[in-house]
């Protein structure tokens, strides 16, 4: 397969990002389109944050429009395995800001080689090993009226697995925590964000304190490069510690396995860089003992969400998913089907040639501030 063209589509959508979902944000995101030389067309994305950081959306345009879309457009591809080493190729070279730019190119390369070879794209990763998946909920900080509501929603819709983000008001926390706890039970996965990393000794201290709560884990409770902080926590044993935002590259999670500074990665896809980076840091922490979950991105529009379903449903031991598209954040569908989820209800892992779904142009083209075609 050769890549013959491709289009770059900065948009502009109106979201509702917060777990909450009560604010309205203007949130960009990078759609990718590559097509080959028989017409057929594959489709990534990739995030870049609240509208208002110009920088950002510029630096992450340009890598694609100068770097990367042209060097995988310089190679000939014969399989899903042949995208993968040609975008880990161009990962080696890469400043982790980009990181998202390049999974955007893969997901794209990705599934227009499944729909080309009529197999999934998520093959990249193995076997299905889950048909149906369910999602996390997640409880915005914020007044105590808001942490019951937020509560009583995620009970009523039977949620099992839940992070309650912290404040940085400890009296606060603990009547969240027992609120929280209550209303939700004692049989929930009960995990906690905290608000702005820890020192390593506040971490082990405030840990302690919530041991009560029966805390199923913690994310990144110090700074992401405190490894020797991370450590710490992890051996005082209060509540397993998950590393987040430390969680970039393979070598980084050998790294953390080897000092024993975290119990569970949380994988983001596009901060890997895609797919296939993805499922290498899953069989790293697998060989070394480490839980491993989805970790949503901060806002998606569908291929994003599409590529998290591939990869929850076919790696070993992903029992906690967050999920970041739900029917009231997105303004309209950006995907059929829509890759939207009500966490009351499971969803099915894509199983259609490529990414399993198909763009609405029309919407795309309705949000977007820019477009560059080149062939």
């Amino acid at each position: 397969m050769k890549l013959v063209g491709f289009d770059i589509s900065v948009l502009a959508i109106p979201m509702r990002i917060d777990a909450a979902q009560t604010a309205e944000t203007i949130v960009r995101s990078i759609f990718v389109r590559l097509r080959d030389e028989t017409g057929r067309q594959g489709w990534g994305e990739c995030p870049t944050g609240a509208a208002g950081d110009d920088r950002r959306v510029e630096v992450l345009r340009d890598r694609l429009r100068h770097e990367i879309l042209p060097a995988l457009a310089s190679r000939t591809y014969d399989g899903l395995t042949s995208v993968a080493d040609a975008s880990r190729s161009l990962l080696e070279g890469l400043p982790m800001n980009a990181f998202g730019a390049l999974c955007a190119a893969e997901t794209a390369l990705l599934d227009l080689m499944g729909r080309r070879q009529m197999t999934s794209a998520g093959e990249i990763l193995g076997p299905l090993r889950r048909p149906e998946i369910r999602y996390a909920g997640r409880i915005a900080s914020g007044g105590d009226i808001s942490v019951k509501e937020q509560a009583v929603g995620l009970r009523r819709q039977a949620v099992q697995r839940v992070t309650l983000e912290l404040t940085a008001d400890h009296d606060a926390n603990h009547r969240h925590l027992e609120m929280v706890r209550q209303i939700l039970g004692d049989d929930v996965d009960l995990r906690i964000a905290v608000d702005g990393p820890w020192d390593t000794g506040a971490a082990i201290r405030e840990l302690e304190a919530m041991a009560a709560w029966r805390i199923g884990g913690v994310e990144q409770p110090v700074t992401p490069d405190d490894i020797d902080g991370m450590a710490a926590v992890t051996a005082a044993g209060f509540a397993p510690v998950i590393a987040t935002s430390s969680v970039t590259t393979p070598d980084s999670v050998v790294h953390l396995a080897a000092e024993r500074a975290c119990d569970i990665v949380s994988i983001r896809i596009s901060r890997c860089g895609g797919l296939s980076t993805a499922g290498v840091i899953h069989r790293i922490a697998r060989d070394a003992g480490l839980g491993c979950q989805l970790e949503a991105e901060e806002a998606e529009a569908g291929l994003l969400s599409a590529a998290g379903r591939h990869f929850a449903g076919r790696s070993e031991g992903i029992n906690y998913c967050e999920c970041a598209s739900t029917p009231t954040r997105l303004p309209e569908p950006l995907t059929k089907p829509s890759m939207a989820v009500s966490l009351a209800v499971p969803v099915t892992t894509p199983r259609s040639p490529g990414l399993g779904l198909q763009v609405c142009e029309d919407a795309v083209a309705r949000y977007a501030t820019q477009r560059i075609s080149l062939t």
